[in-house]
């Protein structure tokens, strides 16, 4: 059955009027669906869609019984097709033997074509040591995806898939770590060229983060070291290998999170700058834009002074510069000796003529990571917040336009349905409770908004699915 994801009246959003001759900016979020089946255990996940909103696309990684599989659903805008299995695996074998699958990247292209990678990670019973496989399949722009192959394989390091873009004409980039290396490599036409090794990286947050502009230059960017600078490779259009790695940064500043971005509005690399001796990270958000093809930076520029959790996150709507980050917080109750740390999250856009940063989250929550798209004139920013640290955490989406910020909307981690509920407790609270635990993509004149939400039963059973909803201008 193909699931719809279409856009409904429920929730409707109003522009906040930065001016009296600014007219009202209207849109709608639908109610979340349910896109994995429900023996179906979700570890990870990651969605795509082409810069037209034509096509879209969604890898699921996780569990089904004994088995470990790779779930892949390619669909036309917001609604999706029935899914296709790429990889399926023993879970575990013999005594100490396991597989399992991470780090899923998909990216889909102006021109429909899609691209979707992981890595499979597999103990032997007889040794103990893992190897890795870095898996990748492709689809061409009316196709569906192709049986996956192996693009890199590693028993003395360790895998980890930082990121993919695509292009027209079957072009794409993949990046990861190989131990402390940072390396990529470059599709043209049907076949990858040989791995390239473009830097390398010892920060625990800095793996390589890829992104690619209209005209389909891609950008690779990355911290080596926490408090090293900023450094970015560039690929030409029509190139084979990204050229000499250089840093963006200004010299001497002490960066870290290097990322890099593209939006309608250009394409460029963020990192934060962090002050001395500072904990949590305290310093100023800096962002360098691409000026040419040839992968030429302006001077950076400061976009925000921050108290935060270090890495940036940065849209690139047409004409405009949005950002968000999170800022720590303590607060004690009257009568209380312990006090509590909250994370509050707040957001500023340049169209706003350096008007102050607008809080987005709830006082006294705990607002998560937030995720960032750029939708032509307009940027969204999703992210999940713990009223008073408890459970059952919501979606909160926010959107910024030229006329200021709409009001935010929030949506919840589960629909309400019929029979005997079961006890929801939010967000997969295993190891990585990071931003892949929510996800956005935006084309066109609409978005997916994606996350895992998971359920104890009343017998002791843990269900853990992919509910995505629609947002349209």
């Amino acid at each position: 059955m193909n699931l719809h994801l279409r856009v409904a009246p429920a929730l409707t959003l109003v522009a906040a009027l930065g001016c009296a001759a600014a007219a009202p900016a209207q849109a709608t979020v639908s109610p979340s669906s349910l896109v994995s089946a429900p023996d179906f255990r979700v570890d990870d996940f990651s969605i795509a869609m082409n810069p037209a909103g034509e096509r879209s696309a969604v890898t699921l990684v996780g569990e089904r019984g004994t088995r470990v599989q790779v779930l892949a659903r390619l669909g036309h805008g917001d609604s999706l097709r029935p899914g296709r299995r790429l990889e399926d695996l023993r879970a575990r074998f013999g005594s100490g033997g396991y597989a399992r699958f991470s780090d899923p990247v998909t990216a889909v292209a102006p021109d429909g074509a899609a691209i979707t990678a992981w890595i499979v990670t597999a103990v032997a019973r007889r040794d103990g040591q893992p190897s890795y496989r870095l898996r990748v399949s492709t689809a061409s722009p009316s196709g569906s995806f192709r049986s996956p192959r192996t693009l890199m394989s590693s028993r003395s390091s360790q895998l980890t898939l930082t990121g993919a873009v695509a292009h027209r004409g079957g072009r794409a980039v993949l990046s990861w770590l190989r131990g402390n290396r940072v390396e990529v490599a470059v599709r043209r036409g049907s076949r990858f060229g040989t791995p390239q090794t473009i830097g390398s990286s010892r920060h625990y947050d800095g793996p390589p983060q890829l992104a690619i502009s209209a005209g389909g230059t891609a950008v690779a960017a990355w911290s080596p070291t926490q408090g090293s600078a900023a450094m970015a490779s560039v690929l030409r259009p029509t190139g084979r290998r990204f050229g000499v790695a250089r840093s963006v940064s200004a010299p001497g500043e002490r960066t870290a999170y290097a990322r890099a971005v593209a939006g309608p509005g250009g394409t460029g690399v963020a990192w934060t700058v962090e002050a001395p001796s500072a904990i949590p990270a305290a310093g100023v958000l800096r962002f360098a834009r691409m000026r040419t093809a040839a992968g030429a930076f302006a001077a950076p520029a400061t976009l925000a002074s921050l108290d935060t959790d270090g890495a940036p996150h940065v849209a690139l709507p047409r004409l405009g510069v949005t950002t968000a980050w999170r800022q720590f917080t303590t607060h004690t109750e009257p009568g209380d000796t312990d006090s509590i740390t909250a994370s509050r999250l707040d957001g500023a856009s340049s169209w706003l003529g350096g008007a102050a940063p607008k809080r987005l989250s709830e006082p006294r929550s705990l607002a998560l990571r937030p995720v960032l798209a750029a939708l032509g004139d307009r940027a969204l920013v999703a992210w999940l917040e713990a009223p008073e640290f408890n459970v059952g955490t919501p979606v909160r989406l926010a959107v910024a336009t030229a006329g200021g910020w709409q009001p935010t909307v929030t949506l919840p981690l589960d629909e309400p349905r019929e029979g005997p509920p079961s006890r929801t407790f939010g967000i997969d609270a295993g190891e990585r409770r990071s931003a892949r635990d929510l996800a956005i993509a935006a084309g066109g004149r609409g978005a997916l908004l994606g996350w895992v939400t998971s359920r104890q039963a009343s017998d002791g059973s843990v269900s853990a699915r992919l509910r995505i909803a629609a947002y349209a201008r």
